[in-house]
């Protein structure tokens, strides 16, 4: 793997049919004849016995240099782990190497302890663990229905209610007297199998309070949240059913064609029972796009839409498409549900897991048996898709006939419409320092940490109006302004342009050759730009320039492109992005919408950018290009817990982050990084890093 020097990369183990296991022991194996440079030095042990997203506890920090192979990690007490997450921190410049194998040794039998490898059932995911832990039910659970804020329930400290709510029929309200001298609200919301209902925190002016959700205590059953409030106050909490947001995926590979009549029969039975204004709907074959570019309620659009589907999609490709329905759910707001029918034949997709981490979707998983005739692995996977369905309370069905399908299609509808069930406990205390704290990074010489290159699209389609400006004037008096104010006097720079010299044309020229900035030559070099009409746009090419125009360039290169429109020369900019990472360069590819109207295009620029670990921005007017061009010029950081997760992003001399009491990794992205260890966050004060 290519990392920076001080980035993390997490390695998440699961066992079979991701049964809970209490481990003992761990073995690092590392790859035999590497050198000790090309090596993880530090890993961070961390379990969860809930989702492969955590919330995770940490083990302990495994320190991996001067150790010979394998390195041995033994717990000083056996440790309930239903997932394994090794967080492991590279310091190489060059690749490292991740371990040959890793083992993970499995608590004994005896009188108090049973094998996750014995007899539990088919497919079932329940074993020792849950025998261990059953369902506790706590204090007396009420059943209430308060439906309007004028009749609200008196909710007392410790106390615990529940009931059922439904999206547009029935929702519950709670009154909440705070105690004096208590400034500190805790909520607590639980559902079985994930928490489906949403709960609001309002005063008794009818105003919605901020709460905090406390990642490090909530479950995919249980979510805990934090409100600052005023003694003697009265509050009011409201249950809710959000609306419903499902994304159908199916498998449309050779080894499913066998199901594809009864998939898309099945689809449209549940078409037939959406209702508008609570259920949007959108399908994915794979291997395809969202058939639908808005998401609908209405049956006879969804039904019409999948008879028009031409079908002539071929792919197997489930975890791709899995990270491409996440992406999609993102933005909505509600429940974001996934169904997908496939036998899991699938290639890895990592970046699925980063998606997951950001939206958390229910995943109902029904799988077709591949029976290993087309070449697959019927174990692992089966394991797969009880992995992706533990992200967030889903479900795993294992099919075997048409009927059984029709089930599962049944029992998902049946659980994505149902009622959401909840339980709600509330507390109050006083703190302190009650709420969050702040990460603040800044920089004595606000640089960029190397040399920048910006690359300006002047290709026909900018000289068209926004605002009553023409998209050219509009960019070139924001990257002026971007040389005079956000740069640096001194800093490495070069300008590449394309459509500005020759209509129906693919040519990228260097206008500025990579020389110390001089902001007032630079600013008269850019407004000399001007947009030619029918000139192409050639992205690829001009990504692929980078390299000589960069050459003499030392440490870290940023790139910023600003663009209107998609590749028009038939280049390949994934492919060239890939070659440039595969040759070393230490880059940052920020790409800037500008003007975009098309969520496929802004999918495909967001997928460059990460790909050449830089951000991408969408802008629509002249200050958001203003915002989105300083943005791509401020230097990124990493926030990292004690388990090894991100708890946060930001931007050098950006916005301050919140952040809950506690010691961090921060990791500046320069060249080299600089690694801040131990940085202690306190409740409601502000932790600056100035370097």
């Amino acid at each position: 793997m290519r990392l920076k020097p001080g980035q993390s990369q997490d390695f998440v183990i699961g066992f079979q049919h991701v049964r809970a296991a209490q481990i003992t022991r761990i073995e690092w194996l590392d790859v035999e004849g590497i050198a000790a440079e090309e090596k993880f030095k530090q890993v961070s042990l961390s379990v969860s016995s809930d989702s492969p997203l955590g919330p995770w506890t940490l083990v302990g920090d495994w320190d991996l240099s001067g150790t010979s192979s394998p390195a041995v990690f033994e717990l000083e007490q056996p440790a309930w782990a239903r997932y394994v997450k090794f967080s492991a921190t590279s310091n190489s410049t060059q690749y490292t190497y991740t371990p040959a194998m890793i083992k993970i040794w499995e608590r004994p039998v005896d009188d108090d302890y049973l094998s996750i490898l014995g007899e539990w059932g088919f497919a079932s995911q329940s074993a020792f663990y849950e025998l261990q832990h059953p369902l506790q039910l706590g204090n007396h659970l009420e059943t209430v229905g308060h439906d309007t804020k004028a009749n609200a329930a008196t909710l007392k400290a410790g106390s615990r209610v529940g009931g059922q709510v439904s999206l547009g029929k029935q929702e519950h309200w709670f009154k909440v007297d705070v105690p004096a001298a208590e400034n500190t609200l805790t909520v607590a919301i639980s559902g079985d199998p994930t928490v489906g209902a949403h709960v609001l925190l309002e005063n008794s002016s009818g105003e919605t309070l901020p709460m905090r959700k406390l990642l490090h205590l909530s479950t995919t059953e249980e979510h805990t949240f934090e409100a600052v409030v005023e003694a003697s106050q009265s509050y009011y909490l409201r249950v809710e059913e959000p609306p419903r947001n499902v994304v159908f995926l199916w498998d449309t590979s050779a080894s499913v064609g066998a199901y594809l009549p009864v998939i898309y029969t099945s689809l449209m039975a549940y078409a037939e029972g959406v209702v508008p204004g609570r259920d949007s709907v959108n399908m994915i074959p794979f291997g395809g796009n969202l058939l639908l570019r808005d998401w609908y309620g209405e049956a006879y659009i969804l039904q019409t839409v999948l008879n028009n589907y031409a079908r002539k999609d071929n792919s197997s490709e489930a975890e791709a498409t899995l990270a491409q329905a996440t992406k999609a759910l993102a933005p909505r707001a509600g429940t974001k549900a996934i169904v997908m029918i496939t036998d899991a034949a699938t290639g890895q997709y990592p970046p699925m897991w980063n998606e997951f981490q950001q939206v958390h979707p229910r995943i109902f998983a029904l799988g077709l048996g591949s029976q290993g005739a087309f070449g697959g692995n019927p174990p692992l996977e089966q394991d797969l898709m009880q992995d992706w369905s533990r992200v967030n309370g889903g479900h795993y069905t294992h099919m075997l006939s048409v009927g059984d399908m029709e089930i599962a299609f049944d029992r998902a509808s049946t659980m994505l419409r149902r009622p959401a069930g909840y339980t709600l406990e509330v507390s109050s205390s006083f703190r302190e320092e009650p709420g969050p704290g702040t990460l603040k990074v800044i920089s004595a010489d606000n640089s960029p940490g190397g040399a920048v290159e910006l690359i300006l699209d002047a290709s026909g389609s900018m000289l068209k109006r926004l605002d009553g400006k023409r998209r050219i004037v509009i960019a070139k008096e924001v990257l002026s302004e971007a040389v005079k104010q956000y740069l640096p006097a001194g800093t490495p720079l070069a300008l590449r342009v394309f459509g500005h010299k020759q209509p129906n044309s693919c040519r990228t020229d260097l206008e500025m050759p990579l020389a110390p900035l001089d902001p007032g030559a630079a600013a008269k070099v850019i407004q000399g730009v001007n947009a030619k009409n029918l000139a192409k746009t050639p992205i690829a090419d001009s990504i692929a320039m980078i390299e000589s125009d960069l050459k003499s360039a030392k440490g870290r290169k940023v790139i910023v492109l600003v663009t209107d429109g998609e590749e028009t020369c038939e280049g390949k900019p994934a492919e060239i992005i890939q070659q440039l990472q595969d040759k070393g360069l230490d880059l940052a590819l920020n790409i800037v919408g500008f003007a975009i109207d098309d969520a496929e295009l802004e999918a495909s620029f967001e997928s460059w950018a990460k790909l050449g670990n830089g951000r991408y921005f969408s802008a629509s007017s002249q200050d958001g290009l203003s915002d989105a061009l300083q943005l791509s010029l401020q230097i990124p950081y990493v926030v990292y817990d004690s388990s090894g997760s991100i708890a946060g992003e930001g931007v050098v001399g950006g916005d301050p982050l919140d952040l809950e009491q506690g010691f961090y990794r921060v990791v500046v992205e320069t060249s080299p990084p600089r690694i801040f260890t131990k940085v202690e966050v306190m409740g409601e004060q502000e932790r600056l890093i100035e370097y």
